[in-house]
């Protein structure tokens, strides 16, 4: 999925663009900015693919913000809009890298056309990257290896200087240098063809990581890697001095949105620790070591069927080591409680089991039951059984088989352990009560995104917002809302809002502009040409109409 950023100071346009483009299956995620300075800082947050940028704007102007775009992401494509026929803006515009023009007055397919465009040639200059790496395969080979055994060698405690020295380590065969620091990278692959131990196979699976890896860093980080086991990884990476006045981009966000943009482009599961500082040869091994336990611990064991990149900061990895409960990582205890949500949702109750054993493991240390942070974090595991079982109306159905005081009521155990073993015994019976059909388990979550819909329609309601809420990713939702009630959720959602809005025009005599803002949209100009598009009508006509 690539990500396009919609920026225009004219509220009604950006949110117009937005829903073209979400009723259109492009396979995109929609960003939104109404300025230049808004833009800018969703450009130092996230990777941007395609930008779809008005010229004209009060403050920074679009050129300026392209100028922003080629230092944060040099290989973003932009598209200018502008309802202004400009030769010196044209001209300026036509002058940059990787921009295209078009004019607001086009046709919705014209734009529609022209991002399609843009999304294959951004897929075709990444396959003759790749095609190139992969012709540059036997120099990578044969500097791989000696880079591999030098690793190795420092990750066993060897001094730098000496392996250095007996490697007779250049330029050509290593990339990076041993008197600056390197950002540390740690990634677990589930490869589609790993049934195979064939060295060929594992060969061939290094080349791909590292050549996709090497498209998606734009040359801005020169890296070197080793492969661990055969799905198991090892990433040292420098800041390319040549680069160092082209980008503005935090190198820690640049990393991480390029260990995901591989992993989209590979389509396997790859699971990422990245360090959020840089490190010096000196330090490598303990910060190795413990982003190892890190990922060991807390990443390895969940067993994710999504990519994801985890940033570990430096007091995250020494907090490892302790274990006084009330220091314990609470990190590694909000991942925990996330994975036994998801798990829960997902009907992965053996993982939920695998989550609530180490989430135990932090009451190892207290024999207490009046331990305030122990039952805090208690009272947080039971909220998320509390809140599936809501959800899914299964109240009733359980009552039959445990009961649920205990969830709430915790002077019902004399220790933790049989604490540990109710929360255990009833997710045995949610997987009893789960083996339902797949058309129940999918119109439940139907049911639980129009619910949160209805409960925040006063809000902007986003795809990735409402894919947290159920713990499925956004395309999925999207595809499965549609198949299960033949509308969109873009379109259900702004259903829902003029439904709503009816109501308040004819029981109420809020102002249009108030009732606007009530039922989540930007501006009364943008609900009115909505209101119009669907009820036919102004709100304003709307409302004559019912006092009639």
């Amino acid at each position: 999925m690539y990500r396009i950023l919609i920026v225009d100071d004219e509220h009604h346009i950006v949110n117009w663009l937005s829903s073209l483009l979400e009723q259109n299956e492009l396979n995109l995620e929609v960003l939104k900015a109404y300025k230049g300075s808004d833009a800018l800082k969703t450009l130092t947050e996230y990777r941007i693919d395609i930008v779809l940028l008005d010229i004209k704007m009060p403050g920074l102007n679009g050129l300026q913000v392209a100028d922003y775009i080629a230092d944060f992401w040099p290989a973003c494509r932009i598209i200018f809009l502008t309802g202004f026929n400009d030769f010196d803006f044209i001209y300026k515009a036509n002058k940059m890298k990787h921009t295209s023009y078009l004019l607001k007055t086009e046709e919705d397919q014209v734009l529609l056309s022209e991002i399609a465009s843009t999304i294959r040639d951004i897929e075709k200059e990444h396959r003759l990257q790749l095609q190139q790496k992969i012709a540059q395969q036997k120099d990578f080979l044969l500097n791989y290896w000696p880079q591999k055994e030098f690793i190795k060698d420092i990750l066993a405690g060897k001094p730098v200087d000496r392996i250095a020295d007996s490697f007779q380590i250049t330029p050509n065969s290593f990339s990076l240098s041993t008197e600056e620091s390197v950002y540390i990278a740690l990634c677990h692959i589930k490869w589609s063809d790993s049934n195979s131990d064939a060295d060929m196979l594992h060969l061939n699976h290094i080349l791909i990581l590292n050549q996709t890896i090497e498209v998606m860093l734009q040359d801005m980080y020169p890296f070197v890697s080793i492969d661990l086991s055969k799905n198991t990884y090892l990433f040292l990476f420098q800041r390319n001095k040549g680069n160092l006045h082209k980008t503005k981009q935090d190198p820690v966000l640049f990393l991480k949105e390029s260990f995901n943009a591989a992993a989209a482009q590979m389509k396997h599961c790859i699971s990422t620790v990245l360090c959020s500082f840089s490190v010096n040869w000196q330090e490598l091994v303990s910060v190795y070591e413990s982003m190892q336990d890190y990922f060991t611990n807390q990443v390895n064991k969940q067993n994710l069927s999504q990519s994801y990149t985890y940033v570990v900061t430096e007091k995250m990895l020494s907090s490892l080591a302790l274990g006084d409960i009330t220091t314990k990582n609470k990190t590694f205890i909000q991942q925990a409680l996330y994975e036994l949500s998801h798990n829960l949702y997902q009907g992965e109750f053996g993982k939920c089991r695998m989550s609530l054993k180490e989430l135990q493991k932090t009451y190892t240390q207290s024999k207490s039951m009046h331990s305030l942070p122990l039952i805090e974090l208690y009272f947080s595991i039971s909220t998320h059984f509390m809140k599936y079982i809501v959800d899914y109306n299964l109240n009733e159905a359980i009552s039959s088989h445990i009961g649920l005081y205990p969830l709430y009521f915790i002077n019902e155990f004399d220790t933790w352990d049989k604490a540990f073993d109710y929360l255990c015994r009833l997710t045995g019976v949610l997987e009893q009560l789960n083996q339902t059909s797949e058309k129940d388990i999918t119109q439940k979550l139907v049911d639980t995104m129009k619910q949160y819909i209805a409960d925040h329609l006063t809000f902007e309601l986003t795809l990735t917002e409402l894919s947290e809420v159920v713990n499925y990713n956004p395309s999925y939702i999207s595809r499965i809302f549609k198949k299960q009630t033949g509308i969109s959720l873009f379109d259900y959602i702004n259903a829902e809002r003029i439904n709503h809005a009816k109501h308040l025009l004819r029981d109420t005599d809020l102002p249009i502009n108030t009732i606007a803002g009530t039922i989540g949209f930007d501006t009364s100009q943008y609900f009115s040409i909505v209101f119009k598009k669907t009820v036919g009508i102004s709100p304003r006509e709307y409302r004559m109409q019912q006092l009639i």
